[in-house]
């Protein structure tokens, strides 16, 4: 699938790719942290098990798209893949 917007990114949608900022990250549990991605056109948001930067831009590859308590979250797929760009 070629590379998406945010603003394009729907629940349900299937082996979405997005290159976007980190714009906000933190702890939730278990050394997993929330992450407020954003690429211009929208915010979304991936647990991470990884702290990062702010500012640090990341090419997420295959992910699932869905919605929990209202926000728009994306999570890697079995052969999704997530590096710094």
């Amino acid at each position: 699938m070629p590379l998406m917007k945010i603003y394009q990114v729907e629940a349900g949608m299937i082996n979405v790719s997005i290159i976007a900022t980190v714009k906000d990250q933190e702890t939730v549990q278990n050394g997993k942290y929330k992450t407020i991605l954003e690429d211009g056109t929208g915010k979304i948001t991936m647990l991470l098990n990884e702290k990062l930067t702010i500012g640090t831009v990341l090419k997420v590859e295959k992910a699932y798209a869905y919605k929990y308590r209202g926000q728009l979250c994306i999570t890697l797929m079995k052969k999704g893949k997530i590096r710094k760009y």
